[in-house]
């Protein structure tokens, strides 16, 4: 815990006197809220953190999460029933405190109002902060986000018993998401997508009623959540047979894969990378069907600090943790996707999911 508070304040330009994080209403919890404390179980809805440079951390909740928070090691935790009572409380813990750190990109504009209010200093935004803070990951970390990535490999490790034909989209979806919570997951990640035929073409698209067919391409796209941390699969199959033109999508989304991972070590530029898998694509007739960055960030988020696109300027470092995801999508006919998660090393990169890459099944 103090080393991550260590890492904040490291990359916080000029002088604060603390950092606040307050938490909304379910969904509007801040991530950064969990990155301080390390807190596993519990939403902590209304809730605050107090950060300071000398690295101490006073958490202020209500009694609904006051037994979460006591799980938490080297922390100060005060309770409060009211707005009221918390200002109060908070009041206490800032003292004469003249400049306060505030997450701005989480921060909801009533709860801001509410700070401006009633504690008088000057705030300043410190999202940029926690976002290079958040980029290169601890061990533990690693370790967190390391099983998530096992549990949806495992998940995907045999897909001839998951696509059958006449299955419905929203039925392989819900029997994925039990099957990685069977498999030790707190939740999915994020929506899991599953997509038959054309709705492929669509990257982020919603699971419905359609039946898989043979002969037609199925996209999945799932993650597993674990203790908080994410991992992010994708994989595409044909049940069946499949025709020159999906072989030729897949072939050539693969060779973009293989062209990216190439280039992955630590000190390369995150648009290069970006850009060795778009060549690939674009040099065949596929040219502009890769409608999106190559990768983004996980680890607390699904989509956390740092992307792997044409205008990400950005020098890889050892222990970020990226996705890999090129693809090629036609409207009206369906796409293709390829997803692993990987770490960055010093001469190149360690997968963390391994699931088969397969077409027909």
């Amino acid at each position: 815990m103090r080393r991550r508070i260590k890492k904040v304040f490291d990359n916080v330009k000029g002088r604060l006197d603390a950092i606040v994080l307050k938490n909304s209403t379910y969904p509007h919890i801040d991530l950064n809220f969990f990155y301080v404390t390390g807190f596993i179980s519990g939403i902590f809805e209304e809730s605050i953190a107090v950060l300071r440079p000398d690295l101490s951390l006073d958490i202020i909740t209500t009694p609904l999460e006051e037994q979460s928070a006591r799980r938490g090691r080297e922390v100060k935790i005060s309770t409060f029933k009211g707005k009221r009572e918390q200002m109060e409380l908070l009041k206490e813990e800032l003292g004469r405190t003249r400049t306060i750190g505030i997450d701005m990109a989480e921060l909801v504009s009533s709860d801001y109002e509410l700070l401006k209010k009633n504690i008088n200093c000057k705030f300043k935004d410190v999202s940029n902060a926690f976002g290079r803070a958040r980029l290169v990951k601890g061990s533990d970390e690693l370790e967190l986000i390391g099983k998530a990535a096992k549990i949806a490999s495992k998940v995907l490790g045999d897909p001839v018993d998951l696509i059958r034909p006449g299955r419905k989209e929203n039925e392989l979806a819900a029997e994925l998401n039990y099957h990685m919570q069977k498999w030790g997951a707190s939740t999915a990640a994020f929506e899991t997508i599953v997509a038959f035929g054309p709705n492929s073409a669509e990257p982020h698209y919603s699971p419905g009623g359609r039946r898989a067919r043979r002969g037609d391409l199925a996209l999945i796209d799932m993650g597993a959540n674990y203790m908080r941390y994410c991992s992010d699969i994708t994989r595409t199959y044909v049940p069946g047979k499949s025709s020159s033109m999906q072989k030729e999508m897949f072939e050539t989304v693969l060779g973009a894969r293989e062209a990216a991972l190439k280039v992955i070590r630590e000190g390369v530029n995150g648009k290069d990378v970006h850009m060795a898998a778009q060549e690939e694509i674009d040099r065949t007739k596929f040219k502009g069907r890769f409608n999106h960055g190559l990768g983004h960030g996980i680890g607390l988020a699904i989509h956390d600090s740092g992307r792997l696109a044409p205008t990400a300027d950005i020098s890889l470092q050892r222990g970020m943790v990226f996705t890999i995801e090129p693809g090629i999508y036609l409207p009206g006919y369906g796409g293709v996707r390829i997803e692993d998660d990987i770490i960055v090393t010093k001469n190149g990169y360690k997968f963390l999911t391994n699931a088969p890459i397969m077409l027909e099944i």
